[in-house]
């Protein structure tokens, strides 16, 4: 994709979502390694060579935006650090991303009618979905976990290898994927 066409996404975005503030549109298309932000966290330092460590700081620090995610295009959504008192008072506006081309299965180059969709997911949320409160989110992930539960105890009951018999008379304990939960 060129630069030009960026441009010309940014221009359509700019034109139909307008702007976060004078100066900021809303939303952007960015490259990923041309990327950086504030963050808080705890960071090594050392030398000038990278040789020695010399301390830890925490604070806020300019540091690289995207590292996971290298040379792909990032749809990004402004956001006010009002409330954030790490960033608030570093930098009045935060980009933060909605959609990274190429992650995933993702296509790898941006188009307009895959940007407008997401925006308007963004902005509205996805109209084929239900707004679920906590508890309906609660309930659905215990339904989740005893469903786990039932089909662990039936493969257990159907397998008569060495491996597992230790498990059904409870000699050995399973903790692969061991989860801390309240029964």
């Amino acid at each position: 994709m060129t630069n030009e066409e960026v441009a010309i996404l940014n221009e359509k975005l700019r034109q139909e979502y307008g702007e976060f503030s004078p100066g900021l549109q809303r939303f952007r298309l960015v490259w990923s390694t041309e990327q950086f932000e504030h963050r808080y966290s705890e960071y090594n330092i050392f030398s000038e060579h990278g040789d020695i460590f010399l301390r830890t700081e925490r604070g806020v620090f300019y540091v690289p935006k995207y590292p996971q995610w290298n040379d792909m295009w990032i749809l990004e959504k402004a956001q006010d650090t009002r409330g954030n008192p790490y960033l608030q008072d570093v930098c009045k506006v935060s980009y933060e991303p909605v959609w990274c081309f190429g992650a995933g299965n993702s296509e790898r180059e941006p188009n307009w009618r895959a940007i407008q969709l997401l925006v308007r997911n963004s902005l509205f949320g996805d109209p084929n979905s239900v707004n679920k409160s906590p508890k309906d989110l609660e309930d659905e992930e215990n339904a989740r976990w005893n469903a786990e539960k039932v089909k662990m105890k039936e493969m257990l009951a159907e397998d008569t290898s060495g491996l597992v018999l230790p498990l059904k008379i409870g000699s050995a304990v399973s903790v692969s994927g061991f989860r801390d939960r309240k029964e």
